[in-house]
């Protein structure tokens, strides 16, 4: 950055240069200068201001006419400023203007936001001429802020809280599942955004196409990090943006007791762990902000704390904070850390294309400044806030320009614009981690351009003072971004001041390798296997988690009291309380810290939201005394402790399916000193009666203690594909060096499959290639997945993929024989010439004769030269056939193609034809050996591949890229089809053949996936039925999942 230049002693030159900092701040448009809009990116129209050392002199003259740029009087001197000087006699312009601190403020003395400094003129800063006694600071004179002390040093990365995206699961590109993140490395993961129903308060999703269930596949990834909190991130920038039915709703709801209070319980009934509350942002003006948004936001927090505490769960409260001082004058921070857990700073973006509105002008400078983070940070040591109670963000992708002059690229060089949009993130001035890092790697070295001219390798530049990363790329694009050194650089500074965590911004815009992670973390970072042995359980794993998660050594303490009130023992934390036998108040329930339960979800009253356990789940403790189990669960204990003889004795129940059996109180009275379990054993319940009428004395309990039975057999990771067990499935469809092969198909021999010609070299010429390729990572055999990939446009093409048609080239054989028949096809195989005529009901439009089949549909010279080509590349095509197939896709029209895992690429292929995937005599003889006594996890993968293949297709056709793609052949097919009408003789009616071929075709295509899928499912459900394979339960839950596919798999047309 360029340093301020050095001030005159002069009062009136000293003036305006004092006002630089933070005088903007008074302007009627003040935005956000180092936010990153965390739901949607700041657009390049939204101006901002920036944070310290601005770096060019705004005028601050005035005259008639030309009132002071900064709302300040405009005095009879031809300068802006405040007091009797500028306000008082011979005054031009707002001359009732006072000074936003100091003896001219109102009231007189009025300190600044933030305890920042007061300068002479009565304005708010930072620097020296606002801090120092040489410059006459009025107030708060301190130049460099210290941070508060009692922060342990070191801690940065002991609490790191990645944020998920919710929006990219469904993405066009770079499509991200909760299951895809690293949360390995994750100590907490933020589902962003939940929403605010404006009516009901309810947390809801943030858009209706975001589903519900996705909140719970992000606390599902707790199964790959036991020790993971998901927390629910409630706002964002969109939800508080102008125009916005949104906008209101958290100064509504914090406006009043009674708002605040139901606005808590509803959130405390929804969440599982924690919430994050990100508004943005109170009391700001221009983000329709209330001056009284900031006590009661801190009103809300105490609210939400009070109510979260009287849980007899665990939850916690943070809140987001930005980096610039215009946004964060608004929050009264201690007032807000006394009920919250912590606070998430966001330290990036601290630059973008919105400087072009701000007094540090249209330059390019890195969006994670070290030097600018190190600043706003002084804002909060300025109130008091410890460096411990901080979560520094961390941003996992780039602002980028277009240079102005493309020889003059270092930060301080004019830009003009945003940089050109990513392929996938699409946004002008922001480049996600993985486009950076396939850009970066893809231009490594010198290549060659289109037009023949070199491109010179790409030169990154690393700032060291600004610890940042920038590189240009295309001339004159610059992009910044951070890299495993300039990470390091900011974790040593926020390690050595003792902050207190980190977040990152956003976890899923990694690339697929998690380079970003590894950077970040110093360590190479991998996706957790769900084949591993992490999830397999055996008798003593089982016991150790049963220990705490079922209440050893918890206790229910003997008095009735205020829970509210009053706390566990020290080394104890509240779970809940027992309101039996006390007129007000309740029994606290205390667990040890270091065993309480840790997976446990409270239901109910007492506390919570309802009374029943949910799937999965346990009892801790039940409350009086209790009647029969329930049918589906077996007693496992039963106590008389505070029973009658009219209720005598509570149960505590489990799941009839419990591994736990064979449980027996242990200690003998009286003293019951061996209440103690078995090493193969675990503890579910402690009571001094047992199940007798005699109690333990000197206080002590006896002890209820069960075995567990055989481990469950362990989730089955399918590994292997259709293409390793069907000979002869890929092999003709490998992808040579280099290229990707497609096969050619010509129509020249009427009703018959096209033949398969030599290949051709399709290069890749999209400007993001979409891959579909089955994701293998933490999937089990019943839950198959296809995720999308994004490739660079030079590279190789992924290893086991193919050239795929979304709209398969045989359609254009069976459309002929039905618009020359007059019938639709039955859903059956072409094995014989005599099977490619159409058995089908007949059409709705008259068949097609002969003639135009034999003479124009195949004729070289059929259409008239010249007319509008397929594509931009394409030939000038005159046989009719020939033109369709190249709307379809050839290598002079690839805008359709798509590359796709082989396996489901030849499944598919088989389904639209109409064949059985697999040979069914073959198939059956893979379940038959699965099923028998000696069968292994390979034999069940061998018999699942053809049948993850299978629904794996339909999750590929149901993609909205490639509908996109199919919907596009069809529509330009159509008009294919109506040019051929126009141009020739005897095709009349093609058209409306095609209208209805089309659907029919396809929706017969889906009922065979269909009906062949259930019926390969009901013949493994048989075998397994009549097995005593070990495998059995594992099988028949993975067919199950299989089966509840089957309704999804149609194309979307079809719903």
């Amino acid at each position: 950055m360029t340093p301020l230049k050095k001030l005159t002693k002069t009062a009136i030159v000293l003036f305006p240069l004092t006002l630089l900092f933070f005088l903007i701040h008074n302007t009627k448009q003040p935005s956000p200068n180092i936010l990153i809009a965390r739901d949607t990116f700041i657009p390049d129209d939204i101006p901002s201001y920036t944070h310290p050392n601005l770096t060019r002199r705004q005028d601050y003259t005035c005259g008639p006419g030309r009132p002071c740029s900064n709302g300040a009087c405009c005095g009879a001197s031809g300068n802006c400023g405040y007091g009797k000087t500028y306000c008082g006699d011979g005054c031009v312009s707002n001359c009732n203007a006072v000074a936003e601190c100091g003896k001219d403020a109102r009231p007189a003395g009025k300190k600044c936001p933030l305890n920042t400094c007061c300068s002479q003129y009565g304005f708010c800063g930072t620097t020296e001429e606002f801090c120092t006694k040489k410059h006459k600071c009025q107030s708060n004179c301190v130049l460099d802020p210290k941070p508060p002390g009692g922060s342990a040093k070191g801690q940065t990365q002991s609490k790191v809280i990645g944020y998920y995206e919710s929006w990219t699961h469904n993405k066009k590109c770079h499509q991200i599942a909760p299951s895809d993140l690293p949360v390995t490395e994750m100590t907490h993961l933020n589902y962003a955004f939940a929403y605010i129903d404006p009516k009901s308060y309810e947390l809801v999703t943030m858009k209706d196409e975001i589903p519900e269930s996705l909140f719970q596949k992000t606390v599902d990834t707790k199964q790959y990090n036991k020790n993971l909190k998901v927390w629910v991130s409630v706002g964002g920038w969109d939800f508080s943006d102008n125009d916005t039915i949104t906008q209101p709703i958290f100064s509504d709801i914090s406006s009043t007791e009674a708002k605040r209070k139901r606005f808590a319980d509803k959130a405390r009934c929804k969440l599982t762990n924690r919430l994050d509350i990100d508004w943005e942002y109170p009391g700001a003006p221009d983000r329709g902000g209330k001056p009284e948004d900031t006590k009661n936001f801190v009103a809300l927090m105490k609210t939400l704390r009070s109510t979260f505490d009287a849980s007899p769960r665990e939850l916690g409260i943070s809140f987001t904070i930005p980096s610039s001082y215009w946004y964060l004058r608004w929050f009264d921070m201690p007032g807000m850390m006394k009920y919250a857990d912590w606070t998430n700073l966001m330290s990036y973006d601290l630059h973008g294309v919105w400087d072009a509105n701000n007094p540090i002008g249209s330059i390019v400078q890195g969006h994670t400044n070290l030097t600018d983070i190190k600043k706003a940070a002084s804002l909060l040591w300025r109130v008091g806030i410890k460096p411990s109670q901080i979560a520094l963000g961390f941003g996992f992708y780039g602002r980028s320009f277009e240079l102005s002059d493309p020889t003059c690229s270092k930060p301080g060089c004019p830009f003009s614009g945003g940089a050109k949009p990513g392929p996938c993130s699409a946004t002008s001035g922001v480049l996600m981690h993985y486009e950076i890092q396939a850009m970066i790697n893809q231009l490594s070295r010198p290549t060659i351009d289109s037009d023949g001219a070199q491109v010179s390798a790409l030169k990154p530049t690393h700032d060291e003072d600004a610890a940042v990363n920038y590189v240009v790329f295309d001339n004159n694009q610059w992009v910044s971004y951070d890299d495993a050194k300039t990470f390091k650089q900011k974790l040593d500074w926020a390690n050595g001041i003792g902050m207190g965590g980190s977040l990152i911004w956003a976890s899923d815009t990694d690339n697929s390798q998690y380079s970003a992670m590894s950077e970040f973390t110093g360590k190479r970072v991998f996706h957790p296997d769900l084949a591993s042995k992490a999830l397999q359980q055996s008798e003593l794993t089982i016991v150790r988690n049963h220990v705490g998660e079922n209440g050893q050594d918890c206790e229910m303490m003997k008095d009735c009291v205020d829970p509210d009130i009053v706390r566990c023992p020290n080394g104890h934390k509240k779970m809940g309380w027992d309101k039996a036998g006390c007129k007000s108040g309740g029994k606290l329930i205390c667990c040890p810290t270091r065993s309480a339960p840790h997976s446990c979800t409270w239901r109910g009253s007492g506390g919570d939201c309802n009374g029943q356990c949910h799937a999965g789940e346990s009892t801790l403790f039940k409350s009086s005394c209790g009647t029969d189990c329930k049918t589906g669960e077996k007693e496992l204990a039963r106590t008389r402790d505070g029973c009658n003889l009219i209720h005598p004795h509570s149960r505590y129940c489990c799941p009839s399916d419990t591994l736990l059996h064979d449980c027996t109180w242990r200690g003998s009275l009286p003293d019951c000193p061996d209440a103690k379990c078995k090493d193969d054993e675990v503890a579910i319940l402690n009571n001094g009666y047992a199940d007798g009428w005699m109690r333990c004395s000197w206080g002590r309990k006896k002890t209820n203690c069960c075995k567990v039975s055989k481990p469950p057999p362990p989730q089955i990771s399918c590994k292997i594909t259709s293409c390793n067990i069907i000979d002869n499935l890929c092999d003709d469809s490998l992808d040579t060096v280099g290229t990707l092969s497609t096969r050619d198909k010509n129509g020249q021999e009427l009703h018959t499959f096209e033949k398969r010609g030599n290949p051709r070299d399709f290069h890749w010429k999209l400007t993001a290639g979409l891959v579909m390729t089955e994701w293998s990572r933490s999937r089990t055999c019943g839950t198959p997945r296809l995720h999308q990939v994004n490739i660079d446009i030079n590279d190789p093409p992924p290893a086991m993929s193919n050239t795929e048609h979304p709209v398969p080239l045989l359609i254009v054989s069976r459309f002929a024989a039905t618009a020359n028949h007059g019938r639709l096809p039955l859903a059956r195989p072409i094995r014989t010439v005599d099977d490619t005529v159409p058995q089908g009901r007949r059409t709705r439009t008259r068949a097609i004769p002969d003639p135009f089949w034999q003479n124009v549909w195949g004729n070289a010279i059929g259409l008239p030269a010249g007319l509008p080509p397929v594509a931009s590349n394409s030939p000038d095509l005159r046989q009719p056939g020939q033109r369709i197939f190249e709307r379809i896709g050839s290598n002079t029209n690839p805008s359709h193609f798509v590359l796709l895992r082989d396996s489901v690429n030849a499944i598919k292929g088989r389904l639209e034809g109409f064949a059985s995937p697999i040979d069914v005599s073959v198939w059956e003889r893979y379940v038959r050996q699965a099923a028998g006594r000696h069968g292994s996890e390979l034999d069940v993968m061998t018999f699942m591949a053809p049948l993850r293949d299978t629904v794996a297709v339909f999750q590929y056709l149901r993609d909205p890229m490639v509908m996109e793609r199919m919907d596009a052949v069809a529509s330009g097919i159509l008009d294919d089809l109506r040019l051929i009408e126009l141009h020739t003789q005897g095709g009349d009616g093609l058209s409306a053949h095609w209208n209805e071929f089309y659907p029919y075709y396809f929706e017969q295509v889906s009922q065979f996936a269909r009906n062949w899928l259930q019926r390969r499912i009901d013949y493994a459900r048989r075998q397994y039925r009549a097995s005593d394979n070990y495998l059995r339960e594992s099988v028949e839950r993975d067919l199950l999942e299989l089966e509840n596919q089957i309704p999804d798999m149609k194309y979307p047309w079809e719903d």
